[in-house]
């Protein structure tokens, strides 16, 4: 399920992506993030740069960092219940 590192030339883009996840009863959405730390997630400080199940980054020398994206499913009429996963950190460096 996680999205892949890899090395972009300048002024090109990545597309980072993962499956769409099902889950019965539920409403699944996806945050994308670019870590302020390294590679430490950190959903309350990290940049939100994207929702849905792909991210395509800029096509700056500014894409360069660390990714990950947080999964919630949250069952409908019951949101005190939402569930939330986060993919492994990948790498885009822009040479």
């Amino acid at each position: 399920m996680n999205p892949a590192s890899g090395a972009i030339c300048a002024g090109a883009t990545a597309t980072l992506s993962v499956p769409a996840v099902s889950v019965s009863g539920s409403t699944v959405a996806y945050q994308w993030y670019k870590c302020k730390n390294g590679t430490t997630q950190d959903p309350a400080v990290d940049d939100k740069v994207g929702t849905g199940t792909s991210y395509t980054t800029p096509n700056t020398d500014a894409a360069t960092g660390n990714y990950y994206v947080r999964i919630t499913a949250t069952p409908t009429g019951n949101a005190a219940c939402s569930a939330a996963v986060n993919t492994a950190v990948v790498a885009v460096t822009v040479n």
